[in-house]
Formats: C-alpha cells, sequence, structure tokens
C-alpha cells in the first residue's frame, strides 16, 4: 500500500518528465540510465503505455532495479503490455522479491497475463 501511495505521489511530482517520458526514446533510455527513481518510474509507466512489444527486455531487466518503486512500476508495465512472453521473468522476480507490496504486484501481473492468455488460447 506505502509503494503504491509512493507510485501516485511519485508519478504527480514528475508530470514534466512524464511529458518526456511519452517520448518512447527517452523512457528507454532513463529507464536504465537514470539515477532518479521517480524518473525509471516515469519511464516505466511509459514504456507500459505505449503497448510496443520491443520493450520487454527493457521492463523485464527493470524488475531488478534497486528500488521497489520502480519494481512495481515495471510490473504495472508489462502488465499494460498484455504480453505472456514475460511470464518466465515475473516467475523469476516473483521469486526473490523482498517488497511484499511488490511481490503482490507481481502477483497481480502474473495472474493478469495468465487469464489472458487463457483466453487468447495460448498454451503456458
Amino acid at each position: 500500500m506505502r509503494t503504491q501511495a509512493y507510485l501516485l505521489l511519485a508519478v504527480a511530482v514528475v508530470t514534466a518528465h512524464v511529458a518526456l517520458a511519452d517520448d518512447l526514446s527517452v523512457a528507454k533510455r532513463e529507464i536504465a540510465a537514470s539515477s532518479d527513481v521517480r524518473v525509471r518510474m516515469a519511464s516505466a509507466l511509459a514504456l507500459g503505455r505505449s503497448h510496443d512489444p520491443s520493450v520487454r527486455p527493457l521492463l523485464e531487466q527493470a524488475l531488478s532495479d534497486s528500488s521497489p518503486a520502480v519494481r512495481t512500476a515495471a510490473c504495472a508495465a508489462l502488465g499494460a503490455l498484455g504480453d505472456a512472453a514475460a511470464l518466465p521473468a515475473l516467475e523469476r522476480a516473483r521469486g526473490r522479491e523482498v517488497s511484499a507490496s511488490t511481490r503482490a504486484q507481481i502477483e497481480s501481473t502474473i495472474a493478469s497475463l495468465t487469464s489472458r492468455a487463457t483466453l487468447q488460447g495460448v498454451q503456458l
């Protein structure tokens, strides 16, 4: 719950940067390179909103970020992408996650992607 509140606050604080992060090339660079947690988090969310399947590897890498807020945002973004190919990375992340709120987001994203894949008739 606390991480979710932090996510909402951080997104509000970096509204100006989110506009820049909507440029996919900026978001792709900043998700890994920025020293600012808020920028990495906003970049992850922007990548998820892009619905561009090519960003999945970047979001999967963000599942190992040092910040639980960034890891949570990456999980949410992977859910927004809707690509069941992210399930193995999410399963690995679930096994090592120490933050309860991030683990809850991982569980939610896994359930969502599994459900979508089942509805689409994809064999997992």
